[in-house]
């Protein structure tokens, strides 16, 4: 059976089989006073009065087929920015299979379409290596970014990724509190990127305007060297961390975070 509810703006959200309204339900995202109705039904009632009226609805929590991976990963995306609760392990790993697929059907076409002229500017990188200044080869690089097909594959690549970060955040978060941890692995895990992103790109940009000093001194780099190394090696043992517990089962039962997850 598919139920409708009716969102905050009074617009039909749906249909949702009976494991993902439950699911709904324990989020917070509605309650048994937001009005719903059976698919093929115009008849609204608060979800409680309709939950009890099925008998459908009436059966054992476990019981009925479960959610399929698709299902699952719509469900992340339901729960956009739900940072409680809980999520079952298939609700996790379903996001990363899809992901993981999505990626490769959005960059293989965008490599393909900036192959001829990535390849180009390859030869001519290759040719000046050896004898023009490393300031050129920079340029080269920069006006390699700015070309048009560029621009384009990589605005998707990144407004992709930003699609993505939230409702990956938020699951990792529900997952941790399906096993029972905080969410602080999560926040370390963040700020430990963003330092090692900032610290890559200052490196770089130091590179570049001291390139002719650097050559007979290298020290002024070290502090920006120490402070990347730092960053990657503390964001690699934070994601073996979250790796290991992502992949272990949840709490049996309620715990502090809520009701065990049904899929």
């Amino acid at each position: 059976m598919k139920i409708y509810y009716l969102n905050s703006e009074k617009k039909p959200v749906g249909p949702h089989s009976k494991e993902e309204i439950l699911s709904l339900k324990e989020t917070g995202l509605i309650n048994d006073e937001t009005l719903a109705a059976v698919a093929g039904d115009s008849k609204w009632k608060p979800l409680s009065e309709l939950l009890s009226d099925c008998s459908t609805w009436n059966t054992a929590e476990n019981s009925g087929s479960e959610m399929n991976l698709w299902q699952c990963f719509k469900m992340a995306f339901q729960k956009y920015a739900v940072f409680s609760g809980r999520a079952s392990r298939k609700e996790f790993w379903s996001f990363v299979l899809f992901y993981i697929i999505f990626n490769y059907a959005i960059h293989i076409p965008m490599n393909l379409m900036t192959r001829p002229v990535t390849a180009a500017y390859e030869e001519k990188i290759n040719a000046c290596a050896d004898e023009a200044p490393p300031s050129e080869i920079f340029d080269l690089v920069v006006e390699l970014l700015q070309e048009p097909t560029v621009l384009i594959a990589n605005g998707i690549g990144i407004f992709y990724w930003l699609v993505m970060l939230v409702p990956f955040l938020s699951l990792s978060v529900r997952r941790l509190h399906d096993t029972g941890t905080k969410a602080w692995g999560v926040i370390v895990g963040s700020v430990s990127y963003i330092l090692m992103i900032a610290s890559t790109c200052l490196l770089i940009k130091f590179v570049i305007q001291n390139i002719d000093f650097l050559h007979s001194n290298v020290e002024p780099l070290f502090p920006l060297v120490i402070s990347l190394v730092g960053a990657f090696l503390c964001f690699i043992a934070i994601s073996i961390y979250l790796f290991i517990k992502m992949l272990l089962p949840g709490n049996k039962g309620e715990n502090k975070y809520g009701a065990e997850p049904r899929n």
